[in-house]
């Protein structure tokens, strides 16, 4: 099922969500000494290993 942001997502959770993300990027980057660089690599391979995971779940049908 395709999610589809209500009213309230977009105008009020979804921003506030951005907001509190980028908040805790600024402050793990003060903390270790971080570029945006590192930042946007950390984050890429974050991003891949959700898509491998979810692409694995939707491939084992519980077979073994």
């Amino acid at each position: 099922m395709k999610y589809k942001p209500t009213k309230e997502h977009l105008s009020k959770q979804i921003p506030e969500a951005v907001q509190s993300i980028n908040a805790l990027l600024e402050s793990l980057k003060q903390e270790i000494g971080a570029d945006d660089r590192y930042v946007s690599l950390l984050l890429d391979a974050m991003a891949e290993e959700r898509v491998r995971l979810h692409n694995k779940a939707e491939t084992n049908f519980g077979f073994r």
